[in-house]
């Protein structure tokens, strides 16, 4: 099964479409959200993840919560959040952190090949990615994040 992992912006963008009286509707193209990284997403969302999943680490709600205030407009709801970490839809997974995301963690290269430091937060979704397999994309728009080295990582970068 082909999974995507995606960064806090691509959940960002998301949560701000997803509902829970459709929760297999389609999302829509938006700035994170690219017409690359949305036939991935919209393919688990279709088949209700059936022929893959949408996979979060739990770090990116925790990104998001501390950015609420700023970020939250008319279509971001704080009970949303709430309601979709509570029972999530069949084709999204929210992953714990645990000790095995700590060990892909240490396999993150501090520094990307143009030399630009890896912030932590962004480490945990390349750690997530690893931990979920081989057949994983990682969706990201972050700079620093497309300049790693994926091969011995052994994920997909998708943006």
């Amino acid at each position: 099964m082909i999974e995507t992992v995606v960064d806090t912006h691509v959940l960002a963008d998301l949560l701000k479409q997803f509902t829970f009286n459709k929760p297999n509707r389609q999302l829509g193209e938006t700035e994170f959200l690219t017409s690359n990284i949305l036939k991935k997403i919209n393919s688990s969302i279709e088949s209700n993840g059936y022929e893959g999943s949408v996979v979060t680490s739990s770090f990116g709600f925790v990104e998001i919560l501390n950015q609420f205030e700023k970020i939250r407009d008319s279509r971001y709801e704080l009970s949303r959040i709430i309601a979709i970490l509570r029972q999530p839809p069949d084709w999204f997974i929210v992953e714990p952190f645990t000790k095995e995301t700590v060990y892909n963690l240490i396999k993150i290269p501090k520094y990307n090949l143009k030399g630009d430091s890896i912030e932590l937060a962004d480490a945990i979704h390349v750690a997530t990615a690893i931990q979920r397999g081989p057949m994983t994309y990682l969706a990201t728009h972050d700079g620093r994040l497309k300049s790693i080295d994926y091969v011995p990582l052994k994920i997909q970068l998708l943006f």
